[in-house]
């Protein structure tokens, strides 16, 4: 199987989030479901302390990060355009 990676964007590098500016749509949403049906528990990523805090959003695709038990990150995403 061909593994594909994924140049992580400056803005999930960076620690300026404030929780005001976090606003949380129906594809974020689907995505932490997602999440959960797929891997049961999942964890914010690096020092992220809400899953919330783990999405990042370009012009066609919102990504959502996070770890899982075995201490692994993995990424999800979903086209929105």
């Amino acid at each position: 199987m061909k593994k594909t990676f994924i140049k992580a964007p400056k803005m999930l590098l960076s620690n300026k989030f404030k929780t005001e500016e976090i606003v949380m749509g129906s594809v974020e949403k689907s995505l932490i479901r997602q999440a959960k049906s797929e891997y049961k528990k999942i964890f914010p990523c690096s020092h992220r302390e809400k899953l919330e805090h783990c999405i990042t959003r370009d012009e066609e695709r919102v990504y959502l990060w996070f770890n899982t038990e075995d201490q692994s990150t993995h990424v999800l995403t979903k086209k929105i355009r």
